[in-house]
């Protein structure tokens, strides 16, 4: 059995959508494929082709490694305490372990060994969603080898619970935009998602190209709860009400065909006064606007060193990549809203 998932992109609405206001998420070209077939052994073993080598695991293992992640998600939520949380992370197959052991915990299937390959082509920790597209194509694939009947809403609550322990407080945009593919309006409300498809509006989004500021030395976690600690603040709470604003404007004009880049440009000065916009991705910001073009970060941002992947936009797309190469910031176009998972045996 083979799934893929793709990445994500947030065009407006970072941070202010875990508070409830919207965002407009898009499904990005960028995917994480794997593949599973089933072994003789009672083996289950997961290969990555970025992590290099190979993990060996058990149904029981992977059962009591999810029990431990589950108990330092409790001590977060009841405490804010993040180390164990933290500690979990470290291993770099945490995505996939927590992913399988969710899966498993729900279908009760895990007998007999399994042989699991993962490829992605997202850069982890850059805001591009690569938790939620190797959580999304691993319990894809496990769920339709074991049970055809599986569906996306199923998927869509298992990744939510991995991403809950990767992230801590994430809104659950970036699994709902990689499970459900397309572009969404989407929005948290309490514990509940509310997401609607908007159609993609021909001949304005090809124009976005993406670029990288570096990897944050922060995870997005520490990110959100550095938002959190001062949410209650008068004018951190201003900023976020106006974020709102921003994305229903956003959205509103996305859907009758415009591109509004004054808008693109409004939600970074606001991102950057929540202060998750670290030095150099500011000034790399500030180039692409001398330039006549907007940027903005995606995602949950970065201080101490690099703030993500940005998107970048220009009405002369060929003057922007050329600019962008020319400064020696590496440029990737991909294409928004595509399919989400897709599966075949």
């Amino acid at each position: 059995m083979v799934c893929s998932a793709p990445g994500k992109l947030i065009l407006t609405g970072e941070h202010s959508v875990v508070y409830g206001e919207p965002a407009l998420i898009g499904a990005i070209s960028l995917r994480t494929r794997v593949l599973a077939r089933r072994h003789r052994d009672a083996t289950i073993s997961v290969s990555s082709l970025q992590l290099g080598g190979c993990r060996e695991e058990t149904a029981d293992s992977l059962h009591q490694f999810l029990e431990k992640a589950e108990l330092a998600l409790r001590d977060f939520e009841e405490r804010g305490e993040l180390r164990q949380l933290e500690r979990l992370r470290r291993d770099p197959y945490v995505v996939a372990k927590i992913a399988l052991g969710e899966v498993f915990d729900v279908l009760g299937k895990a007998s007999g060994g399994l042989r699991i390959r993962i490829d992605s082509k997202l850069p982890v920790g850059s805001g591009l969603g690569s938790s939620a597209s190797v959580a999304s194509a691993v319990i894809g694939t496990i769920g339709r080898l074991y049970d055809r009947r599986w569906n996306l809403d199923r998927v869509n609550a298992l990744v939510y619970q991995t991403e809950k322990i990767m992230h801590g407080r994430p809104s659950g945009g970036d699994n709902t935009a990689v499970v459900y593919g397309g572009i969404l309006r989407f929005r948290k409300i309490g514990r509940r998602f509310s997401f609607r498809r908007i159609g993609l509006a021909k001949g304005l989004l090809p124009k976005i190209i993406l670029v990288d500021s570096g990897r944050p030395t922060e995870t997005t976690g520490e990110m959100v709860e550095g938002v959190k600690v001062k949410s209650q603040k008068s004018k951190v709470k201003s900023i976020i009400r106006k974020m709102g604003k921003i994305s229903r404007a956003f959205i509103h004009d996305y859907r009758n065909g415009e591109f509004s880049v004054n808008l693109i440009q409004d939600n970074e000065r606001l991102l950057e006064e929540l202060g998750v916009v670290g030095t150099r991705a500011r000034a790399m910001v500030r180039a692409i606007e001398r330039l006549g073009g907007v940027a903005k970060i995606s995602g949950a941002g970065g201080i101490r060193e690099g703030s993500g992947i940005l998107i970048a936009y220009h009405h002369n797309v060929i003057k922007l990549r050329n600019f962008l190469v020319k400064k020696g910031w590496k440029p990737f176009p991909v294409r928004l809203g595509v399919e989400g998972i897709r599966c075949q045996a």
